[in-house]
């Protein structure tokens, strides 16, 4: 059975979960897209409003009243809880009190781990708390053409598998670049062509690379000689595989000896002044690069003159899947280098943007200041920044997942399980319509320089708990 489409009656140890559509309030009326009342399999799903506490009071889901018409009857409110670890809790951390159309019943939702039926947080389906036990529930909401389990994406995208874009993603490169394919072997991909990576040692998949501009400014370099370069006073990365030497004179001096066998790439990182840089070469000196930067990048073979490698520019249109007055946002990456290697520099790893830098919702992988190896999710209206906020430590070559829900209200951040972080937000960007993968926006300015795996997507904002169990 696939997560996508989970049945709508699953038997559990306290019998079966019943499904319910749960309606949001889009600021006109209350939906997921279709009516709250609609058949399924099992039966007619019946409309309810998630609740949750805003800090003064119980909100539902779009924040209109707690009992509202709609063509299928009035929807009734429930407060949705989950298990914080030690105990049920409703969204937000306040009890059931009483509302306008009566007291809030509290219910666990449940959730489709791809094999049975979870409640959130992974708890007992039924636990007593101080309202009564729990029943649980599957919560479903309308895609525009299926019922399907609430947290269930509207938009779920796999980077991971090689050959083959998502659909509506794009990946364009104005150059050559490199990669390593499942064998370890050193390849190169042509113009636009997208780079599924592998681990050169253990052979497994990373995913899809994502760099930005660089320059390699030897020649010849798959089997480097002797030669001079002209460079100026800014940092450089020399990089190369084998077990030969390269000397270092005129505007720098050092050595870099080779540290093995390939695929093991020696690396120093230096700063000379300007003029004329000298590299003397004895033995086996391979793929070597000289880089404008503090790290290194994947090769760029070049033969009689410097070579750029452009930037990869990955992304795709907003389709109906996207709610523009609430989102959730979900990026699973790696990045090879912990910390951030370049102080005041940000690495971004996915972002949804009218286009320019005014108007974004962005997952920021590795943050440029502060420690510079901080997870964060940021969002700007109008040019002005709303919230940024830190929610993990990046370490390099582990896989990580970091997730940011807003709304109107306000927005929740996570990273990796860890605890959620609560931000203050008035309002969401205008005219959304693109979404990048491992850069910054419109502007192109802060590649990731890593892998992408995979995008998940929410037409509404996941609550503190659900957005700490989906990033885990």
């Amino acid at each position: 059975m696939a997560a996508s489409d989970p049945t709508w009656g699953v038997p559990t140890p306290t019998g079966t979960l019943q499904g319910v559509a749960a309606c949001n309030w889009d600021g006109i009326t209350w939906a997921g897209s279709a009516g709250p009342g609609m058949a399924t399999p099992t039966g007619v799903l019946r409309g309810v409003a998630p609740f949750s506490w805003d800090g003064t009071a119980w909100q539902p889901a779009g924040l209109a009243g707690p009992g509202v018409a709609t063509p299928s009857g009035v929807l009734e409110g429930v407060a949705v809880y989950t298990w914080s670890g030690s105990a049920w809790v409703p969204a937000g951390g306040q009890p059931s009190p009483s509302t306008s159309s009566g007291a809030l019943r509290g219910v666990a939702v449940f959730n489709w781990d791809g094999a049975a039926w979870q409640p959130a947080g992974r708890a007992g389906p039924s636990v007593a708390t101080p309202y009564g036990v729990l029943d649980g529930v599957a919560m479903f909401h309308w895609t525009g053409s299926a019922w399907t389990a609430i947290n269930t994406p509207s938009l779920d995208l796999s980077f991971m598998t090689p050959g083959t874009l998502p659909p509506n993603v794009s990946c364009t490169r104005a150059s050559v670049a490199s990669y390593f394919d499942a064998t370890g072997t050193l390849q190169t991909a042509a113009a636009n062509q997208p780079r599924w990576d592998y681990d050169p040692v253990t052979h497994v998949l990373n995913g899809l690379l994502i760099e930005g501009p660089r320059t390699n400014w030897l020649v010849n370099s798959a089997v480097l000689v002797t030669q001079n370069v002209g460079v100026s006073a800014q940092a450089y990365t020399l990089s190369f595989y084998g077990t030969g030497t390269v000397v270092l004179s005129g505007t720098a001096t050092g050595t870099l000896v080779g540290v093995g066998a390939f695929p093991a790439r020696a690396t120093m990182t230096f700063t000379p002044t300007a003029g004329t840089l000298t590299l003397t070469v004895t033995g086996s000196v391979l793929n070597a690069q000289l880089e404008n930067a503090t790290y290194a990048s994947s090769w760029i073979p070049t033969t009689g003159a410097a070579l750029a490698r452009q930037l990869d520019d990955v992304k795709m249109p907003t389709g109906a899947w996207f709610n523009p007055v609430a989102s959730t946002l979900l990026a699973e990456y790696l990045i090879a280098q912990s910390p951030n290697p370049v102080a005041g520099v940000n690495r971004d790893v996915c972002g949804i943007t009218d286009g320019t830098t005014s108007n974004r919702l962005i997952l920021r992988g590795q943050s440029g200041s502060g420690s510079g190896s901080v997870a964060q999710g940021f969002m700007f209206i109008s040019g002005s920044s709303q919230f940024a906020a830190i929610v993990g430590s990046v370490t390099g070559g582990v896989p990580a997942k970091l997730g940011v829900s807003w709304d109107g209200s306000g927005a929740i951040s996570a990273f990796n399980g860890g605890a959620a972080q609560t931000s203050v937000a008035t309002g969401m960007p205008a005219g959304l319509n693109v979404v990048t993968f491992g850069n910054e926006v419109a502007a192109l300015i802060a590649p990731v320089y890593g892998w992408f795996r995979r995008f998940q997507y929410w037409p509404r904002a996941l609550g503190a708990y659900e957005l700490q169990s989906v990033t885990t």
